[in-house]
């Protein structure tokens, strides 16, 4: 837990509804299955979402709850319901409120120490694994295109809003993945990421 937002555990368990299919795909090894397993018992719903959502988790989610299936599900759910969700706090963050995570004390670094990397000047810039725009929000005065990659809806819609507020119009917001780059080889001057969900290079 990275206690980004105080009151992460009051988030209702069908926050889980709002996931995207990488997160989903993330379960496995989240450490949580007998948790989880509880929860596909009792919100039968949340075991349909997940498997229709990622089909290739559907095994795992047969195998966890017949793993569970002997055990008798706690008076209590709904304590194991926040536990889980306590969790799965960054998750939550990205699929609610964004600005939870955008307002955290190490998001706010010196932009200095990206812009004096290289000249931006009349350059294609592709950031990946936008989250709410930190990287391409400060070089986008400077650079000629900018061109955020990101897998969570929630987040694209937080980057065209965020944009859009700040009347930046050299933008653009597309759906995308690190091991999946939407660009053909040679798109870009520059590309850059940072606090990357799923980067474990």
């Amino acid at each position: 837990m990275f206690n980004w937002k105080k009151d992460i555990g009051e988030q209702p368990i069908d926050t889980m509804l709002l996931f995207e299919e990488r997160q989903l795909l993330y379960l496995p090894e989240h450490g949580k299955d007998r948790e989880l397993a509880f929860v596909f018992r009792t919100r039968p719903y949340i075991k349909w979402f997940i498997m229709n959502k990622a089909p290739e988790l559907s095994e795992w989610v047969d195998d966890l709850i017949a793993k569970y299936k002997d055990e008798v599900i706690p008076d209590d759910i709904e304590a194991i319901e926040k536990e889980l969700i306590c969790s799965m706090e960054d998750w939550v963050i990205y699929v609610t409120t964004p600005d939870d995570y955008h307002n955290q004390p190490f998001v706010n670094w010196d932009e200095r120490e990206l812009t004096d990397l290289t000249d931006y000047s009349g350059k294609t810039v592709v950031d990946i694994g936008s989250g709410t725009g930190k990287q391409a929000f400060a070089v986008a005065h400077l650079a000629k295109y900018v061109y955020c990659v990101e897998p969570v809806h929630n987040l694209r819609k937080y980057l065209r809003n965020r944009a859009k507020r700040e009347e930046i119009t050299n933008l653009y917001v597309v759906d995308g993945l690190l091991e999946d780059i939407p660009f053909h080889d040679g798109f870009a001057d520059i590309a850059m990421c940072g606090h990357v969900f799923g980067d474990f290079l």
